[in-house]
């Protein structure tokens, strides 16, 4: 790299450089409120009473397009029992086993405890409303 630096110096703006791997992991903000979530619905013309057809029509599309990909890449989709098992402990024992030094290892998958919204009746109003409280949702995850 520095042999390419001294050779085209001049011509180059700026230099990049960073980790071999990220993983990033986070809450789009926006949605992660009651406030946020319900003005995310209104936008997209989702009426609370059709939320839960909504909410479970992406979990689906969500997992499909995880077990396309592990097919696709012919690495395992690994359902975990405990959410307390380390997943880059398994993943490196799965890489050293098979030689895998880049690319996908393979897909975990397991039920943790989360936040989570829910649709339900509001006694005093009369009107269905958007809850969020504890429950536990099954996560996957891609390790490469």
């Amino acid at each position: 790299m520095s042999t390419f630096l001294s050779r085209f110096g001049s011509e180059i703006k700026g230099v990049l450089s960073g980790w071999d791997r990220l993983r990033f992991r986070g809450t789009i903000r926006w949605l992660a409120s009651l406030r946020g979530l319900g003005s995310y619905l209104s936008c997209q013309h989702i009426l609370l009473k059709d939320f839960k057809t909504y909410v479970t029509s992406l979990t689906d599309r969500i997992q499909s397009a995880t077990a396309e990909l592990a097919e696709r890449h012919q690495r395992p989709l690994i359902f975990l029992p405990s959410s307390r098992e380390r997943q880059e402990a398994r993943a490196l024992e799965i890489a050293q086993a098979q030689g895998i030094t880049q690319g996908l290892v393979a897909i975990f998958k397991c039920v943790e405890p989360c936040y989570t919204f829910t649709v339900g009746p509001n006694a005093t109003t009369k009107r269905l409303e958007l809850r969020c409280g504890p429950a536990k949702c099954s996560q996957s995850w891609r390790e490469s």
